[in-house]
């Protein structure tokens, strides 16, 4: 069976519908469906979940290739882009806002670091 292609066109939309029904895991984070994690591969960088289902509210650890397979890759041409996918730019409302708070409070630190 032939990998399903990455996603590159709707991602947010196809990130919200992707795991719905399925419960949350709880993390030191808060309640997830997805952790994401982004990784360059090739000239491109692909974003994809760090966890999936096995059944409702249970879930177990995801590689890329996993991913890959199960259709669940988002590619990126633009790095940064990627990253904040990988935070949470997909999601809505107060979470998004969190995400990305939580996003520019890590590029700050990362900053102030760089010039140490």
């Amino acid at each position: 069976m032939k990998n399903p292609k990455p996603i590159t066109t709707f991602r947010k939309q196809k990130a919200r519908s992707m795991r719905k029904g399925m419960g949350e895991m709880q993390t030191e984070y808060g309640p997830a469906t997805h952790l994401m994690a982004h990784q360059s591969v090739g000239k491109k960088t692909a974003v994809y979940p760090t966890i999936t289902p096995t059944s409702p509210n249970n879930y177990k650890p995801q590689s890329l290739d996993e991913a890959y397979k199960k259709g669940e890759v988002f590619e990126f041409r633009n790095e940064r882009k990627a990253e904040k996918f990988a935070m949470g730019s997909w999601k809505k409302g107060p979470a998004k806002r969190e995400a990305m708070r939580e996003y520019r409070q890590m590029r700050k630190e990362q900053r102030q670091n760089k010039g140490k």
